[in-house]
């Protein structure tokens, strides 16, 4: 069941340089291009920080730099300003050399680092890999009705059920093959694999697991899901979250989103590397101390993509709180980086790497800098 080298590449899209996407299409961030940035030059004033606007990050973003001045005294102490914008294309403007911080996964940068032969450096830790496999509550692949998630999974491949995901360069990807290989035996890839696969848009795979349309989705309450769980509503359920199958059977802990620069940036410009993991630090600090107050803002809820302060009650509950069935936060509540993370992050873009996702080389062109030893 092994695949060769040469499909993996193919099917991953190795050729881009911004391959996989962190969550929903623009969900990991690059850079604006504007100001006096790129990360070059030991009198730079001016930190440039680009980002997608959504989700958590998004929410704790505008925190920092709109509604207080977290970020800018973070900076203004070290002798910097911060020039903060957002954009769907942050990937891409951080691979064209743009801004100075970027929020993708670990597994991204090293693929983009080996591209563009980029020396980039991980600098803080944001969102692990926290999508997973959905189907219908109560359906042919419910595992309550088969009997266990692997009993689910063999039936979806006998019965060539069509599986949805949102793309095949979506950041979810490389993990869900990992798990799928080496946990449950089967090959998922765009071409030759077990799966019959479809894409569509993230937010509608939901809707097509719970009309019948879809056996199974990659997805997760924020991506879409939280209408069919919010209020006691039970018409969805899991086969497996992507981190929580990783830690269970040993593999390396992918990232959704990690905080990324380069090492030219560090090494010029270390305090202000350290002001913005710190100051994303405080702003993670103030979303847990009280998640579920701070969802009841209109303007946040629109942030993290759903219709309703119930709606987005649940994904807090589920994400952050853990009261259902996820065992790891969709956010770390601490960004700062540690010698276990590292490791675990290490391990897995190195599977990455021996499946064929990530290129040689990743080693040369990746750094962990652990800002706040500086």
């Amino acid at each position: 069941m092994a695949r060769s080298r040469r499909t993996f590449l193919k099917a991953a899209g190795i050729a881009s340089a911004t391959t996989f996407a962190g969550c929903l299409g623009g969900s990991n961030s690059g850079g604006s291009g504007n100001g006096g940035g790129g990360g070059s030059g030991s009198e730079q004033s001016e930190v440039n920080i680009t980002l997608a606007p959504d989700g958590f990050l998004g929410i704790i973003m505008d925190h920092i730099h709109k509604d207080t001045d977290i970020l800018s005294d973070a900076m203004s102490e070290v002798g910097y300003t911060a020039n903060v914008q957002t954009s769907w294309e942050d990937s891409a403007l951080f691979a064209s050399g743009g801004p100075d911080f970027s929020t993708m996964s670990s597994l991204e940068a090293a693929l983009l680092a080996t591209e563009r032969e980029m020396d980039l450096s991980v600098i803080g830790r944001i969102s692990p890999q926290y999508m997973g496999w959905m189907v219908d509550t109560g359906g042919d692949y419910d595992p309550d009705e088969t009997g266990s998630v692997q009993a689910s999974i063999d039936a979806i491949v006998e019965d060539d059920a069509l599986v949805g995901i949102g793309a095949w360069n979506g950041g979810h990807v490389p993990s869900d093959t990992i798990a799928l290989q080496e946990v449950f035996g089967y090959e998922f890839s765009q071409e030759g694999g077990d799966f019959r696969v479809t894409t569509a848009d993230y937010i509608a795979i939901p809707q097509l697991i719970n009309d019948g349309k879809l056996a199974a989705g990659s997805t997760s309450p924020e991506h879409g899901g939280a209408k069919f769980l919010a209020g006691g509503k039970d018409e969805i359920t899991e086969l497996f979250w992507g981190t929580d199958v990783a830690k269970e059977n040993g593999l390396g802990v992918p990232q959704l989103n990690s905080l990324i620069t380069t090492q030219e940036f560090v090494e010029q410009h270390g305090d202000a590397a350290a002001a913005m993991q710190s100051a994303l630090k405080e702003g993670v600090a103030w979303l847990f101390d009280d998640p579920k107050g701070i969802m009841t803002e209109e303007a946040h809820i629109e942030q993290l993509g759903v219709n309703t302060a119930e709606e987005a009650e649940y994904i807090v509950d589920w994400g952050i709180n853990l009261e259902y069935n996820l065992q790891t936060p969709m956010m770390f509540e601490d960004p700062s980086l540690t010698d276990s993370f590292i490791e675990a992050d290490k391990t897995a873009i190195q599977q990455a790497n021996d499946i064929g996702f990530v290129p040689d080389g990743w080693q040369d062109r990746i750094t962990y800098t652990q800002v706040d030893e500086l």
